[in-house]
């Protein structure tokens, strides 16, 4: 145990004195780091996320433990009638005595499944993962409807140019024709695009480790069969091989950023304990991450009644900014904010902020203290609030907004930016939010703008003084 994880521990005992005095008052991290701020190593980060997370979760019936657990992966056959290496132009890896193409595939015959431990096989090279990251959707227009599709790419080497001269429709009729259930996949494609996310984590490099991939597609596994119950509770009659997963790339690197904190190469194989741990905390975490943020209906209408509602009532200027307003008070750019919002909310800072930043934003995340889609608008209008100056500064040019937002990385005011101090400010806020407390908020956000200064301040303090003694003559 390192001195810094054993001073955590001792100075906080419990679960709720962690959240209040450590996380949200923010001691945590400075009278026990010191005065000067030091990064969290993995173990201590990782003791902090198990504290707030399992305790809640071992005093929740609802979300037992118990309830959840790692699924066995099934090992499926990746022959098909028309889809096989040979058919796609990919010359099989090994061409066995029975023209198999994978070692631990033989004796398998074609469409054949069987439950094995995932960790207990050694994961096979995808052949066909990128063509599955490529669906029928890639020849349809992002803002029509479903059934207008262009010509297939075959028969029409122009159909960019086609998409150009295509009339746009409005983001929520759209949306309004979308289901989420054209996501769902079957089990072989959830595996294929699975391994080939987390083949392209490099958040870290224990994610090249082949023992470290089989155990992030065991949790990720396990997390979609417990998803598609959720989504779809008939699924509990259906064996695996027949069940609709739901995956979207971004959950896999919500899960690297928990696994990173919480992995223990020293945890023997019969364990895992941190594993089921990382699987317990994610599962917790995507519960509100998932239904908002992760369905396009429902993150279009936090934007509207939410993000947008907070951020005009704090900052009105901003406000202004992003969402500009014709002569009859209409939108002219609705939902165009939606470029950069999805990339914020649904990775949760992690391309936004540094990697230090995103792991306290996530301590306060963790607590579940507020509903995470006001406190997530709440951090949002905090970043924002430090690009007050370069925004305001740009032109009406949303193309420039935009780009400014999606690459903020690079400016002085966020490389400099004090993450406690931001959480702090963003959990005022959605308190403020909850209670209706709007104009204390806009003075709030006001008062974070203009700071006074120190010399003026003593000065009024001096004549406030003297105007009451004068009145107590």
């Amino acid at each position: 145990m390192s001195d810094l994880l054993q001073a955590v521990i001792q100075k906080y005992t419990n679960r709720d004195q962690l959240i209040q005095e450590g996380i949200w008052r923010g001691d945590l991290y400075g009278v026990v780091l010191g005065s000067s701020p030091k990064q969290f190593d993995r173990c201590t980060r990782g003791w902090i996320w198990r504290t707030l997370v399992l305790q809640s979760m071992e005093n929740d019936h609802q979300n037992s433990l118990k309830n959840v657990d790692l699924v066995p992966v099934p090992m499926i056959s990746v022959n098909r009638d028309c889809d096989t290496p040979e058919h796609l132009g990919v010359k099989p890896e090994h061409d066995g005595e029975h023209g198999q193409e994978h070692g631990h595939e033989h004796g398998h015959g074609h469409g054949h499944h069987s439950r094995v431990n995932s960790l207990e096989i050694p994961i096979r090279k995808l052949s066909q993962g990128i063509r599955k990251l490529t669906p029928r959707e890639t020849y349809i227009h992002p803002l029509r409807p479903p059934n207008h599709h262009f010509p297939h790419p075959y028969h029409n080497h122009h159909r960019s140019d086609t998409s150009r001269s295509a009339p746009l429709l409005n983001c929520e009729e759209l949306v309004e024709e979308m289901e989420d259930t054209d996501d769902d996949m079957t089990l072989q494609d959830t595996l294929e695009i699975i391994d080939l996310d987390l083949s392209r984590l490099i958040i870290d490099d224990i994610f090249s480790d082949p023992k470290v991939h089989a155990e992030m597609r065991q949790i990720m596994f396990s997390y979609l069969a417990h998803l598609s119950l959720q989504r779809n509770p008939i699924n509990c009659k259906l064996d695996l091989k027949d069940r609709k997963f739901y995956y979207k790339q971004g959950f896999h690197e919500l899960l690297g950023i928990l696994f990173l904190q919480l992995y223990d190469p020293s945890s023997t194989t019969e364990s895992k304990s941190y594993m089921r741990n990382t699987l317990f905390i994610f599962e917790k975490l995507m519960n509100q991450v998932e239904p908002v943020f992760y369905s396009e209906k429902a993150l279009i209408q936090w934007e509207t009644t939410t993000f947008a509602e907070m951020l005009e009532v704090c900052a009105p200027r901003l406000y202004s900014k992003f969402y500009n307003k014709d002569s009859d008070g209409q939108l002219t750019n609705k939902h165009s904010n939606m470029i950069w919002l999805i990339r914020w909310t649904r990775l949760l800072f992690m391309r936004e902020l540094p990697r230090e930043s995103v792991y306290i934003i996530w301590d306060h995340i963790l607590t579940f203290t507020f509903p995470l889609k006001t406190l997530i608008s709440s951090v949002i209008i905090m970043i924002i609030l430090q690009l007050n100056d370069v925004l305001l500064a740009c032109d009406d040019d949303m193309d420039d907004l935009i780009e400014i937002m999606l690459h903020i990385k690079d400016q002085p005011s966020i490389i400099g930016l004090n993450p406690v101090e931001l959480c702090s400010m963003a959990g005022n806020l959605t308190e403020m939010w909850h209670l209706q407390n709007y104009n204390d908020m806009k003075l709030m956000v006001d008062k974070y703008l203009k700071p006074v200064d120190p010399h003026r301040q003593r000065m009024e303090d001096k004549l406030r003084l003297k105007v009451q003694q004068s009145l107590n003559k």
